[in-house]
C-alpha cells in the first residue's frame, strides 16, 4: 500500500511510513510533502506537522536552541535571524537569549513552513 504523505510503498503492517515517519492510519492530507533533501529528524517532523494540519507545531530542537542566531542563517530563516540579532541588541543580549529558547521550541515548525509552505513564520 501507499503512504498517504510521501506516497511511497510501505508494509501492510506497518503503523508509521519508514520514509517519511507519517502515522499510517491518518486521514491522507490534501497535498502530499515535497521531496525535499532534509535531514530525517526534519523529515519525520514536518510529515507529522503536515498530517496534523499543522496544529503540530514540533518537538525540541537543540541546534536551534544552542545554535540560535547561526541556525537561523545557517537554515536561511531570515526573519527569525533578523529579531534574534536585533532582540539582543537592544536588549543587551538578553532578549537574544529568550529568542534562543523560542527558536529551540518552534525551530521545525519554522522550518516547515519556510521550505515547505514557501512562507516565513516569525514565531
Amino acid at each position: 500500500m501507499a503512504c498517504p504523505d510521501c506516497g511511497r510503498e510501505i508494509s501492510r503492517r506497518a503503523t508509521t511510513c519508514p520514509h517519511c515517519g507519517a502515522p499510517r492510519d491518518g486521514a491522507p492530507s490534501s497535498a502530499p510533502l515535497p521531496n525535499l533533501a532534509l535531514s530525517r529528524t526534519i523529515r519525520r517532523s514536518s510529515a507529522r506537522i503536515h498530517g496534523s494540519g499543522e496544529t503540530y507545531k514540533g518537538k525540541w530542537n537543540w541546534a536551534a536552541f544552542f545554535g540560535g542566531a547561526f541556525w537561523a542563517f545557517a537554515k536561511g530563516l531570515w526573519v527569525p535571524l533578523a529579531i534574534c540579532i536585533l532582540a539582543g541588541l537592544v536588549s543587551f543580549g538578553i532578549l537574544g537569549v529568550v529568542y534562543w529558547i523560542i527558536l529551540g521550541a518552534r525551530g521545525n515548525f519554522l522550518y516547515y513552513k519556510l521550505y515547505v509552505k514557501n512562507r516565513a513564520l516569525v514565531i
